[in-house]
């Protein structure tokens, strides 16, 4: 009897060490599995820088920030490379791969004494000279007479983005982000058929040079049925 109660606990024994060796296989795989997860969550924290120049500011803006990364100083230079209001250069450059939340300072194309930036990215409009603008009796700007000093000439920049087809909310935050000073010229029905409580056109234009601090007025859409009613403009 001694040779089969030998034999038994033997295939116990062995028994026991082979599910002591499956839960360790177990855990082995169970700590892979969440190594890999972690390396993997670890690399997508990382994106690939987007190339932004040439591209419009608003446009430059958007993909950065579509990419995971936020827009660092924003500064006006002079550039023969790309047009008014578009990216000139960014650092850092494309193509490199950062954490996602890093700031990307962008380089935008002004023109002849145009507003710069300071060194914490706010914009500095000193370089208007004697920008000006006249007011009627009740403190509105008069769009028509946007000067720069006493020759009358055009402003080189920055430009009025484009709020048209924009919630009115929407509108006014992005013009006073911009460093305007938005204002609602009226309420009507949109010829565009542009719906109720939406931009439907501003003055001055999308993309007219601009000194910082100055009036841009709205006309808002009343979703009113299109009857050919012309845009509101103020009247003399």
């Amino acid at each position: 009897m001694g040779a089969p109660e030998v034999s038994a606990q033997t295939a116990q024994s062995a028994e026991a060490e082979e599910k002591k060796d499956r839960r360790g296989l177990l855990w082995w795989l169970l700590f892979l599995a969440l190594l890999a997860i972690g390396v993997l969550y670890f690399l997508s924290q990382f994106a690939e820088i987007p190339d932004v120049v040439g591209m419009s500011r608003d446009e430059a803006i958007e993909t950065i920030e579509d990419a995971g990364f936020e827009v660092g100083d924003i500064t006006e230079v002079e550039s023969a490379e790309v047009g008014p209001g578009e990216v000139d250069a960014q650092s850092p450059d494309a193509g490199r791969r950062l954490l996602k939340g890093t700031r990307i300072d962008l380089d935008v194309a002004g023109g002849a004494g145009g507003a710069t930036s300071d060194d914490d990215g706010d914009r500095d409009s000193s370089g208007y000279k004697d920008a000006a603008y006249d007011t009627g009796d009740d403190g509105d700007a008069d769009t028509d007479s946007w000067s720069t000093g006493s020759g009358g000439g055009s402003v080189g920049g920055p430009y009025v983005p484009s709020v048209q087809n924009t919630l009115e909310a929407d509108a006014l935050a992005t013009l006073r982000s911009a460093g305007y000073q938005p204002h609602i010229g009226g309420y009507g029905p949109a010829t565009a058929g542009v719906l109720e409580g939406y931009v439907y056109f501003q003055d001055p234009a999308p993309g007219t040079p601009l000194p910082l601090g100055s009036a841009v007025e709205l006309w808002v859409s009343t979703g009113a049925p299109d009857e050919g009613f012309p845009y509101p403009r103020p009247t003399d």
